[in-house]
């Protein structure tokens, strides 16, 4: 908790507020799909969960997402935030020396290269 004492903000914590969530109100996600499209308005973002078990590996098993969150942004916005992931992501494995390996085949069926990272 924060309070305002003497024209200062001071932390006052109890063993209770680190069992607490910070925002209760604000929903976590995983996603592991996601769908992208871009207008002359802005970008949005589909965020979903795929079958965790399918049946078969085909194509049908990769649409069978469920739906869990869409985000939706300024083009500026989504440049900027594009640019501060890729900052934080090459910091990472420069700070772990550990490199992010994105499958040869993943890269090719969404049209990215090495070169594009």
């Amino acid at each position: 908790m924060i309070i305002k004492t003497n024209q200062r903000w001071e932390s006052k914590l109890s063993r209770d507020d680190f069992t607490k969530p910070i925002f209760p109100d604000i929903p976590d996600f995983y996603t592991d799909r996601v769908r992208l499209t871009v207008t002359v308005f802005g970008v949005n973002f589909t965020f979903g969960l795929g079958n965790p078990h399918p049946e078969t590996p085909s194509d049908k098993s990769i649409a069978e997402v469920v739906e869990m969150v869409r985000l939706r942004m300024s083009l500026e916005h989504a440049k900027v935030m594009t640019m501060m992931i890729k900052k934080q992501l090459k910091q990472y494995e420069t700070g772990t020396k550990t490199e992010i390996a994105i499958p040869k085949e993943v890269l090719e069926a969404l049209g990215l290269t090495e070169e594009t990272w």
